[in-house]
This record gives structure tokens, C-alpha cells and sequence, in this order.
């Protein structure tokens, strides 16, 4: 019984350290930005500040959003 115990915590403290790993590496893509659109549009810029959502433009004049603002990007500007 005992044997079972320890080899079952084992089991989980490997599972745990195994997935640590994914969730840093999400943690880290939430916060990349992407390409949204090519080309800078006002009204979209305004839809984004209006609705609270950071974003950049780049130097080519593309606008950029965090990966983390995906859901909420989607449901304000399309």
C-alpha cells in the first residue's frame, strides 16, 4: 500500500513539472503581438480604444494586438 502511495505522488509531481513548461510557454504567446490588419484603419482604432484594447502600429503601418485580446478583438471589429 505504501509502495502504491509513494509511486502515485511520484506520478503526479512528474505530470506537474512535465506541463509547467506549456503553461509558460502560453503565458509568454499571450502576450505577442500580431499582425490584425495591414493597413491602419481610424474606425477600427477607435473601436479598439472605445472598447479598451491596447494595440500598436508599426512602422510599416501595421496594426498590431496582444494574442491575449484575440476573443475580445474579434467580437468588437468584425
Amino acid at each position: 500500500m505504501k509502495k502504491r502511495w509513494i509511486w502515485m505522488s511520484a506520478s503526479i509531481v512528474v505530470a506537474i513539472v512535465g506541463m509547467l513548461p506549456t503553461y509558460i510557454d502560453y503565458n509568454q504567446r499571450q502576450n505577442e503581438y500580431y499582425v490584425f490588419m495591414e493597413n491602419n484603419s481610424e474606425y477600427v482604432t477607435q473601436t479598439l480604444e472605445k472598447n479598451d484594447i491596447p494595440y500598436l502600429i508599426d512602422e510599416r503601418g501595421r496594426l498590431l494586438i496582444k494574442r491575449k485580446y484575440d476573443k475580445k478583438v474579434v467580437v468588437c471589429c468584425t
